[in-house]
């Protein structure tokens, strides 16, 4: 639920505020046990070394906010190649 929408609010926030991209996908695929959010944009990305636009301290918190409703929150970005963050939310248990 609200967790989940938080989430993408955020990394949609940061997409459009530092990225440089000029196209976002949104692809929801669902299981019987699963659904996963992937949010890719075309943008600048970054080196895996390097820290993200939104921070460490934002991706942590995306993290945590997964985290908070058994869920987890994967990103993966190459400089000059945009960015993918992944929202893995089981359908089991309580989205507080």
């Amino acid at each position: 639920g609200h967790q989940l929408y938080m989430a993408v609010k955020e990394t949609l926030h940061n997409i459009i505020k530092h990225s440089g991209a000029d196209e976002v996908w949104l692809r929801l695929k669902f299981t019987t046990e699963v659904v996963t959010l992937t949010i890719e944009d075309n943008g600048k990305g970054f080196a895996s070394d390097q820290k993200t636009s939104m921070g460490a301290d934002g991706l942590v918190n995306l993290k945590q906010r997964l985290a908070g409703i058994g869920g987890a929150c994967e990103q993966a970005s190459q400089l000059g190649k945009g960015t993918a963050t992944k929202f893995i939310v089981k359908l089991t248990g309580s989205e507080n």
